[in-house]
């Protein structure tokens, strides 16, 4: 009898520490990360009106004229998403038109992959917004410039036209981010954040 009442006695025990382990709830304030699955499509178009004030040109019936015309030199299609909060994707086609006067496609539209590369996000582990990449990815130089160029549309920037440094190129980038302090940087904000983008690529892409 002493048995059968030890057995059942551990049997309740152990359903009420089930019980109170399933009413175990997450602490106040606390958010769960959204893992739902996000694909997202865009495009980003360059295109501009050019019209030129000197020299004058001459039309099919010898009229003196002043060029203009409309012009779309590139297209990105842009397809991003996330899996889940850690892991992320971009793939990005590019469209432009071939402007070399040597090759057989001059004038012709190329088709070619800009991005592809995956994304491990370490928000669990680091300061919010570190990241480890990997694949095609944009230079990190070239990337923060043109995020403050803003003649974008009609060229490559400077540093890419004279020295051939390639707007993306495959290899693995990480961004680790820290919390900068006005106590540490005279006239910032306290919740400002301070990034460094570490890469290294291999040769640039033909």
């Amino acid at each position: 009898m002493r048995n059968r009442n030890s057995v059942a006695c551990f049997i309740g025990a152990v359903m009420i520490a089930a019980s109170a382990a399933a009413q175990v709830t997450p602490a106040a304030g606390y958010t769960p990360p959204d893992d739902t699955p996000k694909i997202n499509v865009g495009a980003v178009i360059f295109a501009d009106y050019t019209y030129v004030e000197s020299p004058k040109a001459k039309d099919a019936d010898g009229n003196v004229i002043n060029s203009s015309s409309f012009n779309v030199t590139r297209a990105y299609i842009n397809i991003t998403g996330n899996l889940n909060h850690l892991i992320a994707f971009r793939i990005t086609p590019d469209v432009s038109r071939e402007t070399s006067t040597t090759s057989s496609l001059s004038g012709s539209q190329l088709f070619r992959l800009k991005y592809a590369y995956v994304q491990l996000n370490l928000d669990d582990w680091a300061t919010k917004g570190s990241f480890v990449r990997a694949g095609i990815q944009q230079n990190p130089y070239t990337d923060y410039t043109e995020g403050i160029y803003r003649y974008r549309f009609q060229g490559p920037i400077f540093v890419e036209r004279t020295t051939g440094l390639p707007s993306a190129d495959a290899g693995i980038a990480a961004r680790p981010t820290t919390k900068a302090t006005a106590d540490s940087f005279n006239r910032m904000p306290t919740s400002s954040d301070q990034r460094l983008t570490l890469a290294r690529f291999r040769a640039p892409l033909p």
